[in-house]
């Protein structure tokens, strides 16, 4: 398994930075490139609840470009902060509004 430095494992591995698609440098470049290459794959959102949902790739990417446009039609700049405030976090809404603020 992968190590850190302290010799204990790591929890992730995500290879070298040689290992990138080319093209890939920041976040959002990696959720559009998920949202195209594997658009039916995604990321399962729990609730105490509910049962799992999963959003898919595609639909978060398209969620997330509707709200980037939404802040940026509000005057949000590249580097402007935002504060995303959620009453609860187990939501679509939560997620695709923070990639909102990422894409914008």
């Amino acid at each position: 398994p992968p190590e850190q430095k302290s010799g204990r494992p790591a929890l992730l591995d995500g290879g070298t930075a040689a290992a990138l698609r080319a093209g890939i440098r920041t976040l959002a470049d990696i959720l559009a490139d998920a949202a195209v290459r594997v658009p039916a794959r995604g990321v399962t959102l729990l609730s105490r609840d509910a049962a799992p949902h999963c959003l898919t790739y595609q639909a978060l990417d398209a969620g997330a470009r509707r709200a980037a446009g939404a802040l940026q039609a509000a005057g949000m700049q590249p580097g402007t902060a935002v504060l995303c405030v959620f009453r609860d976090n187990e939501d679509a809404a939560a997620l695709t509004a923070i990639w909102g603020a990422i894409y914008a």
